[in-house]
């Protein structure tokens, strides 16, 4: 027959024993789990439980499956010195179980190795019932708290791993946001370097071409200026005749033989120039294709070539045609483009005023245009 105020061992349905009044004081009165593997002293256990009205559940040994307890139950081992127990109870005290051991002689070495297990505290058997009950709400309330800071650090850690998710979230779309600024910066600084070289070579450039008043010497300044710059290439200057067709006004030879320079560059005047008088844009031909498609059956004097050339213009009307074309394997970086037109401009504007001081004393209509250099001898400056 199963004594009062326990169950057979092989029936863990806890009970409750008959409520009393105790000096203990429990908030809330916790199961207990109550493990012993002996018979001799149990009742006086369960009666000290009884007294404080505690749901018991005796037992004869830990259970084998720990997760079948409830987390706030409280677990009352009897120490057999086995190692069993030991494993068991460390295993139980890591899964967050309030384990008390009850010993016959809490020496030293028992205390300490309790300890090292997680249990909460450990109590001889023969502890008077009022301080078994004090201890006993002491360690409950113990592991109450314990459980509480427990939960509320799970419930932090929770709350900081979604802020770091959100963190990390946005620190990526902030490295992301960052990258593009950087690379916006970077194109925004190498534009504004670049007009600020712009800036500088206009400076430079409107200096010296100012200072020329004559044709010729215009001529002169603006292709030892450009030509440094651009690298080496073969170079003319058209400038639009009396008849309305060009003549040549300025070159440099390169790379053409020079028996036959004076040929290509005649047809050019008569047939490549033209195809730009009205061209608003540089026009950049690098293949035969391109020639063809502008010049049509004209390609031909510069068909091994790439081609640049552009129409300086003031007012809307044609001034000069320049023609850069230099081997087809070395082609114009498009880089230059935009030092071409800043020089392509101020040459026309300053053309324009070489042309005022030439014929400032005819009316605008009768200015006419540039007639070859007197002589017929052109500005050679053929390398």
């Amino acid at each position: 027959m199963p004594r009062r105020g326990e169950n057979p061992t092989n029936d863990p349905k806890p009970r409750r024993s008959p409520a009393t009044s105790s000096p203990a004081s429990f908030d809330q009165s916790p199961p207990v789990a109550l493990v012993w593997h002996t018979k001799a002293v149990r009742d006086r256990i369960l009666a000290h439980l009884a007294h404080a009205g505690l749901i018991v559940q005796p037992a004869d040994s830990l259970p084998s499956e720990p997760g079948r307890l409830v987390l706030d139950q409280l677990i009352l081992v009897h120490d057999d010195s086995s190692p069993q127990t030991w494993d068991a109870l460390r295993s139980l005290c890591a899964r967050g179980h309030a384990c008390v051991l009850i010993s016959e002689t809490p020496t030293d070495a028992i205390l300490a190795q309790a300890l090292r297990a997680g249990v909460l505290d450990v109590f001889p058997i023969r502890l008077a019932r009022a301080e078994f009950l004090a201890r006993l709400a002491e360690v409950a309330a113990r592991h109450r708290d314990r459980t509480r800071r427990e939960s509320a650090a799970l419930s932090r850690a929770s709350r900081l791993t979604a802020l770091c998710k959100g963190l990390i979230k946005s620190r990526r779309d902030l490295v992301a946001n960052f990258t593009t600024l950087c690379g916006d910066m970077a194109a925004t600084t190498s534009d504004l370097s670049s007009q600020l070289d712009l800036a500088s070579l206009a400076s430079e450039f409107n200096s010296l071409i100012r200072q020329e008043l004559d044709i010729e010497g215009l001529l002169r300044t603006v292709l030892e200026y450009a030509l440094p710059r651009i690298g080496n290439t073969n170079a003319a200057i058209f400038l639009p005749a009396t008849s309305g067709e060009f003549s040549l006004g300025a070159y440099v030879n390169y790379d053409c033989p020079r028996d036959s320079a004076e040929v290509l560059l005649e047809n050019m005047s008569n047939c490549v120039a033209p195809a730009f008088e009205h061209e608003q844009d540089i026009a950049l031909l690098p293949t035969q294709a391109d020639l063809v498609k502008k010049l049509g059956h004209h390609a031909h004097w510069i068909e091994d070539s790439t081609l640049l050339a552009f129409s300086c213009r003031h007012d809307n009307e044609c001034l000069a045609i320049v023609t850069l074309f230099r081997d087809r394997k070395t082609p114009f970086p498009v880089g230059q483009l935009p030092m071409l037109r800043l020089i392509r401009d101020l040459f026309a504007r300053q053309l324009a005023r070489v042309i005022h001081t030439h014929h400032r004393h005819l009316p605008r209509e009768k200015w006419g245009h540039f007639g070859e250099p007197e002589g017929g001898n052109d500005i050679d400056l053929a390398a």
